[in-house]
């Protein structure tokens, strides 16, 4: 972990990870968590390295959720009672976004809660081969409402095309990296 942050309005999670290291082209993995409180997420992973990979960013539902992709590839996730979760990735390079639900051939889109024992359940995947570094930002935004649209918003860019925060409308609010801090407004 490299830092921790929380104040009254926000958390920032800071985490890395160098596991492949090994590798003939080596990764470094680099993955910030930012709650806007109380009202979102913003995740945003960073890989570091010096060729072309193939990536994928995975989010794994529980059994019952009703997950579909719309305009935009934004996902929306519902839980049975009727709550939703909105979900958008923006990237370095455009993403392929996936939903897989109990597929056998690669095995993916399944929970377990006990050994020896599956069931489907929808998994959201956004996957690009991308030279690195790279980053994805994706947002998470409840919605207790049910609301039938995504909440308004439009991705920021530097001047490299890497994806550096989000601003809502409205009210205009935004969450955006500057350098190592995360600057929050509005």
């Amino acid at each position: 972990m490299r830092a921790w942050q929380s104040d009254g309005g926000r958390d920032v999670l800071d985490a890395e990870h160098d596991a492949y290291q090994r590798l003939a082209d080596p990764v470094t993995c680099r993955r910030r968590v930012v709650f806007v409180k109380p009202d979102y997420w913003l995740i945003v992973d960073d890989l570091d390295g010096a060729s072309s990979h193939q990536i994928e960013v995975a989010f794994q539902f529980a059994p019952g959720m009703q997950v579909s992709v719309g305009p935009q590839s934004w996902a929306r996730a519902q839980t049975p009672g009727g709550r939703v979760l909105w979900m958008l990735s923006v990237s370095s390079s455009p993403v392929q976004t996936s939903l897989t639900c109990g597929a056998q051939d690669p095995i993916r889109g399944w929970t377990s809660s006990d050994y020896g024992q599956r069931q489907p359940a929808p998994m959201l995947a956004y996957a690009v081969q991308a030279t690195l570094p790279w980053r994805a930002l994706t947002l998470l935004v409840p919605d207790s409402e049910g609301l039938a649209a995504p909440p308004p918003m439009t991705p920021l860019f530097d001047v490299v095309g890497r994806p550096t925060g989000v601003t809502f409308e409205p009210p205009r609010r935004s969450v955006r990296l500057d350098g190592s801090a995360i600057v929050i407004t509005g």
